[in-house]
C-alpha cells in the first residue's frame, strides 16, 4: 500500500524515494552493518518492491533480491537456525520472541518482492528459501503460540507468490 501510494509522475516522490533507496544501498554495500540493519533493508525492499519496480525498474528489483539473498546466506541463516524455545529459556524470552518475529517479517518481505518480479527467481534464491522455510518448520513447536499462525501464513504467502511463475 505504501509502495502503491508513491506517484511516479510526482517528481518530489521520485526524488525522495531514490534518496531513501540510496540509503539502503549504502547499508548493503558496506560490510560494516548489523544484522538488524540487514533485516530492515530486506523489510524496506519488500514494502517498496512495487515502487522499486515502477520507478527504478525490474532489473534493480532483481539486483536487490540477488544481493539480499547473498547477504542473508552469509549473515542471517545462522541467527535463524539458533532458535530457542522461549518457554524453556525465560532469561532470553524477549530476545527469542524478537528473532521469531524477525523470521516471519523476513519471509513476508520476500513474498512481497517475489510478487513484483518480472521473471522467476533464481535456483539459488529458491534453495535459500527452502532452507529458511525448513528452519521455521523444524522449529515450529518452539514458536510462540501467537506467532504460529502468522508464520504459516507467511509461508503460504511466499508459496502463493512463487505460484505466479
Amino acid at each position: 500500500q505504501i509502495s502503491e501510494s508513491l506517484q511516479p509522475d510526482q517528481d518530489v516522490h521520485v526524488q525522495l524515494f531514490r534518496h531513501i533507496m540510496e540509503q539502503f544501498d549504502d547499508i548493503l554495500q558496506s560490510n560494516d552493518y548489523r544484522n538488524i540493519q540487514l533485516l530492515s533493508a530486506i523489510r524496506a525492499v519488500g514494502i517498496f518492491s512495487k515502487a522499486i519496480q515502477t520507478i527504478l525498474g525490474d532489473e534493480k528489483l532483481w539486483d536487490y533480491i540477488e544481493k539480499l539473498t547473498e547477504l542473508s546466506e552469509q549473515r542471517l541463516i545462522k541467527e535463524f537456525m539458533d532458535q530457542a524455545n522461549p518457554h524453556s529459556d525465560l532469561h532470553n524470552f524477549k530476545y527469542n520472541l524478537k528473532k521469531q518475529k524477525q523470521l516471519i517479517a523476513y519471509i513476508e518481505s520476500y513474498s512481497f518482492i517475489i510478487r513484483n518480479l518480472a521473471r522467476e527467481p533464481s535456483e539459488r534464491f529458491l534453495q535459500h528459501f527452502m532452507r529458511i522455510g525448513s528452519i521455521g518448520v523444524n522449529n515450529h513447536r518452539k514458536l510462540y503460540n501467537k506467532y504460529r499462525f502468522r508464520f504459516y501464513e507467511s509461508l503460504s504467502q511466499l508459496t502463493m507468490s512463487l505460484s505466479n511463475f
